[in-house]
């Protein structure tokens, strides 16, 4: 087996490693699976050695569990044929993130979303109707068989059927793959859910769809209108509907958090977080970890992001919430780029920046792209760090992201450090490199900074 190979992992299912030839990978003993579990559930963090050997061998001395660890290593590597799949320092050890790819739900044909979609597909040329009850059945997973694939779905759907409680929660759907894509189209696609959601009695489906114009108005810079509409609802909203009263209350702290407010912003999205978590509502549990461990990373608070990460992993991995495995990718970073280990974090940021794009996450992109050049500038790599800045910038210009205050004042000193050599041609290139990431018509490219 050539050492330059690349393998998929599934963690989730049985444990089956396979390389891209489709040719499997049996580890010789039990001690070497187990091992590489516990490495990937986190590629490229480095786990401590005495750690390891602690949990494998309980019942050996120190000195004898970590021979042990040091042959079962060697197992692995041999098993793969490949001397960096294992890395690390004498005390640590990491799984090689470049060497694998990590599946925590079944590969390929199986995912959740795709599956949904091709059923709808398939019922949609005789019944529409019965496709538009497929998708309006998990509208929160439909966009994972794709979100350009959803959103053709979804307009063709809506066209042809009558409008019913399925048809607002297909307007749900819609909505969730236009955020990102299409934010003006979002906002009006929310607005039509929520002004039809109360003549067909989802009144859940209505609260979801303000959370969501929330965050969508302080995305497009209407900061104001945004939190007037928070608290608006909140007021509207019975005393006795926690759910509802949390989910509003989610999205004002984001706002506040993402406005520069991040003491207060925390403080309302732990509050949701504590009544999402007395209810078990799993999803919304996903959410709102993931949301205070990116507050907390803006913060320095190392402690609450470790919890965060372990919270939201914990769930997400549970429920199969693909989309939030992705961007939490990038949350986990922080943890390495607060103890300035760069080639960890630039690692964890490599993979975030993947991820969000294999799961048509295209609007997460520009934060781990901004942060990678934090990085490399701080290692003294002006040429990368220029570069990345200037892919987030223009990645966030088509994309129509605003910068909060936060983010400015973060962004200021990298910007600083390379703005000599942003040179027409050089921004121009970079630019191009981003927009035929994203499949963009050709448009007019200039120096952002």
């Amino acid at each position: 087996m050539s050492v330059t190979q690349f393998w998929n992992v599934d963690v989730k299912n049985g444990f089956a490693v396979q390389s891209q030839d489709g040719e499997s990978v049996k580890l010789p003993t039990e001690k070497a699976e187990q091992l590489f579990q516990m490495l990937a559930d986190r590629p490229g963090t480095l786990h401590d050695r005495s750690e390891l050997a602690r949990k494998l061998w309980p019942d050996k001395s120190s000195e004898d569990a970590r021979h042990s660890l040091r042959q079962t290593a060697f197992l692995i590597r041999k098993g793969f044929d490949c001397q960096d799949i294992l890395l690390g320092k004498s005390s640590q050890m990491s799984l090689n993130p470049e060497r694998v790819s990590i599946h925590r739900r079944v590969l390929g044909k199986d995912n959740p979303g795709s599956a949904l979609l091709m059923a709808a597909e398939w019922c949609a040329k005789s019944d529409p109707e019965k496709a538009l009850g497929i998708v309006a059945s998990a509208p929160d997973i439909a966009f994972l068989g794709g979100r350009r694939r959803c959103i053709d779905l979804c307009d063709d759907l809506l066209a042809r059927c009558q409008e019913s409680s399925a048809y607002v929660r297909v307007l749900q759907a819609l909505g969730y793959c236009l955020h990102g894509e299409d934010y003006m189209r979002a906002i009006s696609t929310y607005q039509r859910c929520v002004e039809m959601a109360p003549r067909f009695d989802e009144k859940l489906v209505q609260l979801r769809a303000i959370a969501a114009l929330v965050f969508l108005h302080f995305e497009t810079g209407d900061t104001q209108r945004a939190l007037n509409l928070a608290r608006s609802a909140k007021q509207k909203i019975s005393g006795s509907n926690l759910h509802g009263q949390a989910l509003i209350t989610h999205s004002e702290g984001m706002c506040l958090a993402h406005g520069g407010d991040t003491i207060e912003g925390l403080a309302m999205i732990e509050q949701a977080l504590e009544l999402f978590q007395q209810k078990g509502l799993t999803q919304d549990v996903v959410h709102a970890s993931l949301n205070v461990g990116w507050v907390s990373a803006q913060m320095d608070d190392r402690r609450k992001l470790e919890r965060s990460v372990h919270l939201t992993r914990t769930v997400a991995d549970e429920i199969g919430a693909l989309r939030s495995l992705a961007i939490l990718r990038y949350v986990d970073a922080q943890g390495s780029f607060m103890d300035r280990d760069w080639e960890s974090a630039l690692r964890s940021l490599r993979l975030a920046w993947q991820s969000v794009g294999d799961y048509q996450e295209l609007s997460a992109m520009a934060q781990p792209m901004e942060s990678a050049a934090e990085v490399a500038i701080s290692r003294g790599d002006l040429e990368s760090g220029a570069e990345y800045l200037v892919r987030a910038h223009y990645h966030r210009s088509v994309r129509k992201r605003q910068y909060s205050p936060t983010e400015r004042k973060r962004l200021a000193k990298s910007i600083k450090a390379v703005k000599p050599l942003l040179t027409p041609e050089k921004t121009r290139r970079w630019a191009k490199q981003q927009e035929k990431l994203e499949s963009l018509e050709p448009s007019l490219i200039t120096c952002p900074y």
